[in-house]
């Protein structure tokens, strides 16, 4: 128990002595509120509760963009492209997108996610510690995807009239072309798709590495075969 939540404790009880031998109030009205009170301070002070509170304090007012350092992982092409039918973007980690100023005017960075079995604990007044924390922590069973969080407020981008699976608002945010720098097929990814992405690539003049995947028949993990350089240009067989 730490010792302002102690101390708030004791003035409550000592409080409520004092009520209970100078004012001539029922004694079972009088425990109830004082259990009533105790309730809320111990919920005040509870880690679930509060963190609850700040994250729902910023759902609608800031944005995540969830990224990973690995494209390997055969769990997250499984989860996060179909079971490999779909496709991986890389980004330029150096490009100016991740090094936006904030609201202050501090050039901003990816957090990387830290992975822990045990829940860190911080004090409300370690603000930098305090929203790593909130942000950028998950169990250790989550390591495997190496992720990379990028923060935007939500007022930054450009609203949409759609909404999600959960009735939020979508709000669009605007990536610069000059950022990708390759795309990796999935190991099950129809031609049908492929041709879509190289139509996208001929009409924005995106210039990138294009690599094929395949699943590892040693390891588990996936591997990669670069078929298209950045400084090659596509040409009619890529449709």
């Amino acid at each position: 128990m730490s010792v302002q939540k102690e101390k708030i404790i004791l003035k409550i009880e000592d409080d409520f002595k004092n009520l209970s031998e100078t004012k001539n109030f029922p004694a079972r009205e009088l425990e109830k509120a004082r259990d009533e009170l105790l309730n809320s301070s111990d919920k005040k002070f509870n880690a679930n509760v509060v963190g609850q509170e700040f994250m729902s304090g910023h759902n609608d007012k800031l944005g995540i963009l969830s990224l990973s350092r690995t494209e390997h992982s055969l769990l997250m092409w499984s989860h996060y492209t179909n079971e490999g039918k779909g496709f991986v973007l890389a980004f330029d980690d150096n490009h100016e997108f991740f090094k936006l100023p904030d609201m202050d005017g501090n050039i901003t960075e990816p957090i990387s996610v830290n992975y822990s079995s045990k829940r860190i604990k911080v004090k409300p007044t370690e603000k930098r510690k305090l929203y790593q924390k909130m942000f950028g922590e998950k169990p250790l069973e989550w390591a495997y995807e190496e992720e990379v969080r990028v923060f935007r407020t939500l007022s930054q981008g450009e609203k949409n009239k759609n909404k999600d699976q959960y009735d939020n608002n979508v709000v669009l945010f605007y990536l610069p072309k000059e950022m990708i720098t390759a795309i990796y097929f999935g190991y099950r990814i129809s031609q049908d798709t492929k041709n879509k992405i190289y139509s996208a690539i001929k009409e924005n003049n995106i210039k990138c590495n294009i690599f094929e995947s395949s699943i590892c028949p040693d390891e588990y993990r996936v591997i990669f075969k670069r078929i298209i350089g950045a400084s090659n240009k596509l040409n009619n067989n890529h449709q």
